[in-house]
């Protein structure tokens, strides 16, 4: 494989600064790191064609359903921070 000099001199300088032991680990990690946020899009792009799919009553449902995720998790949010604060870790 041959690279643009400037590419080259980006991946080393990126090395440097992220202390990987060689310049194919470095590659690698820039890829796996790329490969993640494809893989990401392409959950993120599905996830907007489902809820676009929905009809307006299931989107209202799908909505309800998330202010009662919410309230549950701010419920839990607030019941660990009493924890914490009277010593109690779980």
């Amino acid at each position: 494989m041959s690279l643009e000099k400037t590419t080259a001199a980006f991946l080393k300088r990126h090395c440097e600064e992220k202390y990987e032991p060689s310049l194919s680990a470095c590659v690698e990690h820039v890829i796996a790191a790329y490969r993640r946020s494809v893989e990401i899009g392409a959950v993120s792009d599905q996830v907007t064609a489902y809820y676009d799919s929905l009809s307006p009553r299931e989107q209202a449902e799908e909505a309800a359903w998330g202010v009662v995720g919410e309230a549950a998790l701010n419920e839990e949010k607030t019941a660990k921070i009493s924890r914490v604060r009277n010593g109690k870790r779980r």
